[in-house]
C-alpha cells in the first residue's frame, strides 16, 4: 500500500474488504481481525453495528475501526514497526480519485487516547533515535524526501541554522502563533492568530470569513477576479502574469515568510488562480487558523520536532518582524526602569542613614559654634 504523509492529522489509516466506496484496488482484508458474517446484507448490518471512529478532512471524510498490526518500511529494510493502532476503514465519502491508498498521520497527539503514534512508535523501538520527522517538498514531477530522526545535512548542517517557533492553540495540529498576514504591503486576515503546518494539503487553505477577506485585499489591487471551481478558488485576468501580484507574507513567532507570487499562483494563458482553498462550512479549523500547506512548505524546509513541540523552518527569504524586537524591547525597557528604581530606593536608604561618629562630629561642631 501507498500513503500520504499528513501532519494534519493523527491516525494512520487505510482501505478494507469491507467498505464499498473506497476506489482502491489495494485493500486491508479485515475477515483476518474482525468475525463478519458472509452474507452481505448481514455483513453491512454488523458493519453498521460496528463502532466506527469518523475522521473529517477537507473535501471528504472516512470512518474505521481500530486494527492493531505491524508495519512494514520500504525500500530501506524491511524495518518493522510492531503492534501500532490503525483504523481499517469501512465507510468513507468523497476520497475518490487520492493517489495513495491511505494516509499515515504525523499529526501530534495525546499519547493516553490509545491511538498509534508512528514516530514514537519508532523511537521507543529503537529505530530512530529522536522523536522528529523532516520534510523537503518538490514540486510535481520532481522527488520529494522524508527524513524520521534528523534532518538533511545537506540542506541544513544542524538545527541551529532554523527558526523554531513553538506550538500553540489546537493541540491536534502543528499549530504555530500567527503575528499578521500580509497581501503586498496590506494587512489581511485580520482574525488569524494561528498557522498550521499540513504536509496533506496542497495548497493553502482558509475558513470562510478569512477567504472572502482575502479576496478583497485581491480584488482592492483593481485586478478583475472571480470564484472559481464552485467559489473554492479566486481566479483573476492577469495580463502580467505574476507581475500583477504582490508578496504574500506571513509573520510567525517574530520571523517575516515571504511566499511571492510564483508559489501561490497557477497561470496559464493570462489567468491566474490563486492557490488558497476556501474551506467553506467544513469546519475542520477554527476560524482564527491558516493552513500551510505545500505551496509554504516547497519554499520553506520545515522539521517537527516531537520532544520539544516546536517546528523549525529552514529557508532564504525568512526575516525578523517588528513585532519581534518590540516584544524584546518591552522586555528590556521593564528591567531598564525596575534598576532605576532600585538604585532610587538604595540612595534614598544610604541618604537617610548617618553613622555614630558622623553624629558625634556633628554635634561638637554645633556646641563649639554655640561656646565661642
Amino acid at each position: 500500500m501507498t500513503f500520504i504523509y499528513d501532519t494534519g492529522s493523527a491516525w494512520i489509516w487505510f482501505p478494507t474488504t469491507a467498505c464499498k466506496a473506497c476506489p482502491n484496488e489495494n485493500l486491508y482484508d479485515i475477515d483476518s481481525v474482525i468475525n463478519l458474517p458472509q452474507d452481505p446484507k448481514e455483513r453491512d448490518k454488523a458493519i453498521d453495528k460496528t463502532q466506527v471512529e469518523v475522521l473529517v478532512y477537507g473535501t471528504g471524510e472516512v470512518g474505521g475501526v481500530r486494527i492493531k498490526e505491524d508495519v512494514y518500511i520500504y525500500p530501506k529494510g524491511p524495518q518493522v514497526v510492531k503492534n501500532l493502532v490503525m483504523l481499517g476503514i469501512v465507510v468513507a465519502n468523497g476520497i475518490e480519485g487520492d493517489a495513495a491508498d491511505g494516509i499515515l498521520g504525523l499529526g501530534p497527539i495525546d499519547p493516553n487516547d490509545g491511538r498509534g503514534n508512528f514516530v514514537t512508535a519508532l523511537k521507543q523501538q529503537g529505530i530512530i533515535d529522536y522523536e522528529m520527522f523532516s520534510f523537503d517538498f518538490k514540486p510535481v514531477g520532481m522527488k520529494s524526501k522524508m527524513i524520521f530522526g534528523d534532518i538533511d545535512r545537506e540542506i541544513a548542517q544542524n538545527l541551529s541554522e532554523f527558526v523554531w517557533a513553538p506550538m500553540e492553540g489546537e493541540e491536534d495540529y502543528w499549530t504555530l502563533p500567527l503575528t499578521g498576514v500580509y497581501f503586498g504591503q496590506e494587512k489581511t486576515l485580520h482574525q488569524a492568530k494561528y498557522a498550521v503546518i499540513d504536509t496533506g494539503s496542497s495548497t493553502l487553505a482558509l475558513s470562510e470569513d478569512n477567504f472572502l477577506e482575502l479576496m478583497q485585499s485581491v480584488l482592492d489591487t483593481g485586478l478583475d477576479c472571480g470564484f472559481f471551481i464552485g467559489e473554492k478558488f479566486v481566479a483573476c485576468i492577469c495580463d502580467n502574469g505574476f507581475d500583477d501580484f504582490p508578496n504574500f507574507t506571513l509573520s510567525i513567532h517574530g520571523y517575516s515568510f515571504d511566499l511571492s507570487p510564483e508559489d501561490y499562483i497557477a497561470e496559464e494563458e493570462n489567468i491566474c488562480v490563486i492557490l488558497v482553498y476556501n474551506l467553506g462550512s467544513r469546519v475542520i479549523i477554527e476560524q482564527d487558523t491558516v493552513v500551510l500547506g505545500a505551496n509554504f512548505l516547497r519554499k520553506y524546509y520545515t522539521v517537527f520536532d516531537m520532544e520539544k513541540s516546536r517546528v523549525g523552518i529552514y529557508g532564504n527569504e525568512i526575516s525578523r518582524t517588528e513585532p519581534f524586537f518590540m516584544q524584546y524591547a518591552l522586555y528590556a525597557l521593564l528591567i531598564f526602569l525596575f534598576l532605576v528604581l532600585l538604585c532610587l530606593i538604595i540612595w534614598l536608604i544610604n541618604t537617610r542613614k548617618v553613622s555614630p561618629s558622623d553624629s558625634s562630629s556633628q554635634s561638637g561642631k554645633m556646641h563649639g559654634e554655640e561656646m565661642g
